[in-house]
């Protein structure tokens, strides 16, 4: 069958491996739900052996914040050891009584080829049919965004995205893309001193999303991209009883202040601020013996799966009614069939699984209704070709 390319794109230290980890985790309670004789629970997740290392290892990470040695106004650094390689996470979405799977193969790319590695990056977004961007909520919100650029790489991207999504994209019926626009860190913007999400403060959030990308966004929801690219904004929280503290930097081996003597944030050259500035975090202390006793607790990080999820099902019945009528007839030709099959069955599986099964139809429409969207918890989709 074949394989969801899922590009997990974004700035250095935002964070995407750590959503990959939580995502995997909170899905569960997604797909496993309460099944009766007429509501069968039918998908399992699996992690092939290599992903389910790396998931463990970034798990491990987060629990490493909460094993009982910090004290209550103790900061920390969260992924303090950004990656080098290019890793892919590969998942399996299997049905219980089908022996074919969906495979999602999400890649993640280390932020710095952002800036050193455009063509890669560019090829990556080119071949994926759905882009994470993970946006660093701190360097959004924070110094009055003025370290947004430089954490983010937002004008980079944005050209990236762009660069790829080119004329043959735009020509070809069959191409779509989704695009979710994911915040993360946003803890201290959305979580009350309850542990509860805000919903003022979730919108105040996607509200300055939309002003930071505001050049990126006006360009996909123009009349050339709007009946091919769907977009979401859809910010997740990682670890709901930690929230931003301070920055700091990272200098012969020492943390240093980044302000000066009058609060100000010390002038430092572009590419040494990206790659050596940090993010400390600490404990929300109205929170903070519950997230000792239980460890941490992370909120909506299935919901960037939920929307790949349904989206793969869509845009599998679009490629379907876009199949031309001279593929299927050169289907039936053996040679030409074996060199063509690629093109005209694309994505066949996944008809097959879910378009002609009335449980697995049923089934993604109940997934579809755990999408969150504006009006209930502070979600966005703001472009919807194929109505996921």
């Amino acid at each position: 069958m074949e394989t969801i390319s899922i590009l997990m794109l974004g700035g250095r230290r935002c964070g995407k491996t750590t959503i990959l980890a939580n995502m995997c985790e909170n899905i569960k309670n997604v797909l496993h739900h309460d099944a009766t004789d007429n509501d069968q629970t039918l998908f399992t997740l699996n992690k092939e052996p290599e992903s389910l290392v790396k998931m463990a290892k970034a798990l491990d990470q987060l629990d490493s914040y909460f094993d009982g040695h910090l004290k209550r106004y103790d900061e920390f650094v969260i992924d303090d050891n950004p990656s080098t390689m290019e890793s892919h996470v590969k998942l399996r979405l299997q049905p219980t009584n089908h022996g074919d799977a969906l495979k999602l193969d999400f890649i993640d790319i280390p932020g710095e080829w952002c800036l050193d590695k455009p063509d890669i990056v560019t090829e990556h977004i080119r071949k994926s049919q759905v882009i994470i961007l993970a946006i660093d909520s701190p360097a959004m919100m924070e110094e009055q965004g003025a370290l947004f650029e430089y954490c983010n790489k937002s004008g980079d991207i944005s050209k990236m995205i762009l660069s790829a999504l080119n004329s043959d994209f735009l020509k070809d019926e069959r191409s779509q893309k989704l695009i979710l626009l994911v915040p993360l860190k946003c803890e201290k913007y959305i979580i009350n001193n309850q542990g509860d999400c805000s919903l003022d403060g979730m919108l105040s959030l996607t509200t300055m999303v939309k002003d930071r990308y505001s050049s990126l966004l006006k360009t996909l929801q123009s009349d050339e991209y709007r009946r091919k690219v769907t977009l979401a904004i859809t910010p997740i929280v990682t670890i709901r009883e930690v929230r931003w503290a301070s920055y700091s930097f990272k200098k012969d081996g020492a943390e240093t202040s980044i302000y000066d003597a009058k609060g100000n944030p010390i002038a430092l050259d572009a590419h040494e601020l990206y790659t050596k500035l940090l993010s400390r975090y600490g404990f929300r202390d109205s929170l903070f013996d519950n997230a000792l006793k239980n460890g941490p607790t992370a909120l909506y990080c299935e919901q960037p799966l939920v929307y790949t999820l349904v989206y793969t099902l869509k845009y599998a019945l679009y490629l379907q009614d876009h199949r031309s009528a001279w593929v299927d007839a050169m289907l039936k030709i053996p040679i030409l069939g074996a060199i063509l099959g690629f093109l005209g069955n694309l994505w066949a599986g996944i008809i097959n699984l879910f378009r002609n099964n009335d449980s697995y139809e049923k089934e993604f429409k109940r997934l579809s209704n755990r999408k969150m969207c504006k009006e209930a918890e502070g979600y966005e989709i703001l472009q919807n070709p194929l109505n996921i």
